[in-house]
């Protein structure tokens, strides 16, 4: 651990994101799905930046605590 991968071998990074807890205001709703959208941005910009490591991200999702409630 702490060194690059031998060739041929793959890294996987598994980010689990925590929504707003339950009750929370509409406020605080908005905000999170701001930060979470400008994270996305972020990570997008880092794979830019280390292109030379061939970085591939297959799958950024957020999973509801409850899937029918809203954002």
């Amino acid at each position: 651990m702490g060194q690059p991968p031998k060739p041929g071998e793959n890294q996987e990074v598994t980010v689990d994101i925590t929504g707003p807890d339950e009750g929370a205001s509409e406020q605080e709703k908005e905000t999170f799905k701001k930060t979470f959208e400008q994270w996305k941005n972020d990570i997008d910009g880092l794979r830019q930046k280390y292109a030379q490591l061939k970085i591939k991200v297959s799958k950024v999702a957020y999973k509801k605590k409850k899937p029918d409630a809203s954002f």
